[in-house]
Parts: C-alpha cells; sequence; structure tokens
C-alpha cells in the first residue's frame, strides 16, 4: 500500500474501508490498486465511477488504523504523524513521490516542485 498516494488522493471510512481515488488517465494504477486490494482482502474490492476518476475501496481495519496517524486537517489535507520524520530516508521519498503522484508535481503558490 501506497501511504503517500494515500495521504494525496484518499480517505477512511468508519467501517474499515480504505478509499482511494485514481484519475482515469491512469489505468495502470487503477489495475495495481485493485490488484493490491484484491490480495489483501477476502471480500475483494470494490469500484465506483465518478467524474474524471474510479474510487476504489475495500475493506482493511489494520491498514485503517495505520492510517488515521495522518491527522486529518480541514477538507482534504493530512498531516504525516510524526514517525515519518524518523523513518529511513527512502521511506521518506517513497511516501513524497507517493503524494505528489497523487496530487502533482508542482505548487505554483510557493513556487516548489519536485524531482523524483
Amino acid at each position: 500500500m501506497d501511504y503517500g498516494y494515500w495521504w494525496g488522493n484518499g480517505h477512511t471510512d468508519a467501517s474499515g474501508g480504505v478509499i482511494l481515488s485514481v484519475p482515469n488517465s491512469k489505468p495502470e494504477l487503477i489495475e495495481q490498486i485493485e490488484n493490491y486490494a484484491n490480495s489483501h482482502t477476502k471480500s475483494g474490492c470494490s469500484t465506483r465511477q465518478k467524474e474524471g476518476c474510479v474510487q476504489i475501496r475495500w475493506h482493511d481495519s489494520m491498514l485503517v488504523e495505520a492510517l488515521k496517524t495522518f491527522k486529518q486537517e480541514g477538507w482534504s489535507q493530512k498531516t504525516p504523524p510524526q514517525w515519518v520524520e524518523y523513518a529511513p530516508l527512502d521511506w521518506q521519498r517513497a511516501l513524497v513521490r507517493g503524494y505528489y503522484d497523487a496530487d502533482g508535481n508542482t505548487n505554483t503558490r510557493e513556487g516548489a516542485s519536485y524531482q523524483a
């Protein structure tokens, strides 16, 4: 599971569901997430077509507990937990890479960009 992608484009629900929104323009990512979800839950995943994207949902209460450590701020902003600061640098890079895969690689307001 890519925590970084979830950080940028996902949420959880009260019933133990993990939900990721994936743009229709990324069919290979949709397939990758569906394969992951189907291999990590007995009930498989469900998909729902939305405008411009597919929402993929599966039940994984242990993963939801881990994802709850990301603090929700406002509509969809999530702050990573403090453990991220102490994680190995390759984990931190993967987290940031996943986030930018979900939300783009530039921030025009602050002039920041991410290079893999």
